[in-house]
């Protein structure tokens, strides 16, 4: 039955009064929004079922709710105004917490690696580990890319100068390039090694390095 407000109290959705009908024991509903007292006595909202967050009233929940949705379209038109690439990219370096400066290798991992690695498992069991659907969305697009970095610059089957520039890139820098081949269109390991090829002709050697000691390969402008 229709709980009356001296029951849950005056809620809100929106600024709007939201009448909330029992669908069972300690759970009440309304256009798709469900209201539930958590096990821990507190309360929580949801659309879906899961209640991250647990508040002391019905209303403190469905304004969490609220603040969560808001997020959500925030992030959304973002990503809307993102492509393929540059989604894959982002969520990439959010995920691993990758920044302009930080380097290959980081308390003794390879991030390289760990792109590679994260990247093909979000693709290929990304629900069984329980990644999030946004997460999984905005890698896939990029997935004959990565396959194409592993077959042929891991492996440096392509060998010379494209391997040198690639491997000497940052973290950063390779998910910038990955976007790139993303963007290009690359969804398999044959039209990544074209790809990949017509790079290596635009590479040039500078001088060497006075701190390194190394030559430094660049792309020509």
């Amino acid at each position: 039955m229709t709980q009356t407000m001296t029951n849950l109290g005056t809620v809100t959705y929106n600024g709007e009064p939201l009448a909330l009908v029992e669908s069972s024991w300690n759970s009440w509903t309304a256009d798709g929004i469900t209201l539930h007292i958590l096990p821990t006595g507190l309360w929580g909202a949801s659309r879906t079922g899961s209640y991250p967050t647990g508040a002391d009233t019905p209303q403190e929940a469905l304004d969490n709710l609220v603040d969560q949705e808001r997020k959500a379209a925030r992030a959304a038109t973002i990503r809307a105004g993102l492509t393929d690439g540059q989604r894959f990219a982002r969520d990439m370096r959010r995920y691993l917490a990758i920044g302009a400066t930080t380097r290959r290798y980081r308390k003794g991992a390879d991030l390289h690696a760990e792109i590679l690695r994260l990247g093909m498992e979000l693709v290929t069991s990304g629900t069984e580990y329980g990644y999030s659907e946004d997460l999984i969305n905005a890698i896939r697009p990029a997935f004959g890319a990565l396959r194409s970095y592993d077959s042929h610059i891991t492996t440096g089957r392509l060998g010379g100068l494209i391997c040198q520039y690639i491997n000497a890139m940052s973290p950063w820098q390779l998910l910038d390039l990955l976007a790139e081949m993303t963007d290009a269109g690359i969804t398999h390991t044959g039209g990544g090694e074209r790809w990949l090829q017509d790079l290596a002709k635009t590479l040039v050697v500078a001088d060497v390095n006075a701190l390194t000691g190394r030559q430094t390969i660049r792309r020509a402008a």
